[in-house]
């Protein structure tokens, strides 16, 4: 995870790969509270470059890990939820716009 952080400016296909993994393998108790900062920073990152599509789908695999009618102490915050939910909207209307282009 600190790596994945420590190369979102310097190198930022490393920095998706190690959100990728944390992604991918944080299935352990002790690792949960790792899932949501790993899901805000991918999409903020692939958002930030651009790349909408790739975005899009940590999103909704956001959205299906950490349904909003649950809560545990590894959940996401609203405020977070919020977050999550604005670039969701970013990315679509980036996607309408384009194809009324």
């Amino acid at each position: 995870m600190l790596r994945a952080m420590t190369h979102e400016n310097s190198n930022q296909d490393v920095a998706i790969v190690k959100y990728s993994y944390v992604i991918e393998h944080a299935k352990a108790i002790q690792h949960l509270p790792l899932l949501v900062p790993a899901f805000l920073g991918i999409a903020q990152l692939l958002v930030r470059m651009e790349r909408w599509a790739e975005a899009l789908k940590f999103i909704e695999q956001f959205e299906a890990r950490f349904p909003s009618r649950r809560f545990d102490s590894h959940f996401p915050s609203p405020r977070q939820r919020e977050l999550m939910r604005m670039m969701k909207v970013q990315i679509l209307k980036d996607q309408l716009m384009k194809l009324s282009a």
